[in-house]
């Protein structure tokens, strides 16, 4: 199946001309396809059959995998790997060649997946990008609560502790910030003596 354009949430696929064992998978894809309309996609992208399938999949128990080229199907038996969103992060075709996987939600998030330039029997995952993604105070707060977090060079503990390379860190007296200094400077002014 090769992904010719995608436009909003209308899907232009080509699906090659039925055989014996994928009519019911091109029949099932062609059923699924409505069922995409809140997603926004960005070809090229292998996301989309892994996408169109997950209705299908609810259904029939079926799972997809990564076959030797990179490409997905419903025949893996239990030689080639899951397609998993961790799979995806592992994708390549051949020596070197990283196959990437883009999808754009329709609240503007981007999510790529680069695909792995390794081809040897320890594999290296590509990078996955995330952007435009929004998440609550809330929600991160939920989250981060019993494990912490780090942004950049801070780091949050579970107790609600910032630190910054070891170090406690406070609001700058002026407000304009954050800093590990936490000494004050004070000047008197003696006058009339």
């Amino acid at each position: 199946m090769l992904i010719n354009s995608i436009k909003q949430t209308t899907l232009l696929l080509t699906i090659p001309p039925p055989q014996r064992q994928n009519s019911n998978l091109t029949s099932r894809l062609r059923r699924g396809i409505p069922q995409l309309s809140p997603l926004k996609l960005v070809a090229p992208s292998r996301m989309l059959f892994w996408l169109v399938m997950a209705k299908s999949q609810q259904k029939t128990g079926l799972k997809l995998y990564i076959d030797t080229t990179g490409n997905l199907t419903q025949n893996g038996g239990g030689t080639l790997e899951e397609a998993t969103l961790n799979g995806l992060a592992f994708n390549h075709s051949g020596p070197a060649a990283a196959v990437q996987s883009t999808i754009t939600t329709a609240d503007g998030t981007s999510i790529v997946l680069a695909g792995s330039g390794d081809f040897g029997t320890t594999k290296t995952a590509g990078a996955i990008n995330v952007t435009g993604a929004v998440i609550s105070a809330d929600a991160l707060l939920s989250a981060s609560k019993a494990t912490g977090f780090t942004s950049g060079t801070y780091t949050v503990g579970t107790d609600g502790v910032v630190k910054s390379g070891g170090n406690d860190v406070y609001n700058k007296a002026d407000g304009t910030g954050l800093t590990t200094d936490n000494t004050q400077n004070i000047i008197y002014k003696m006058t009339g003596l």
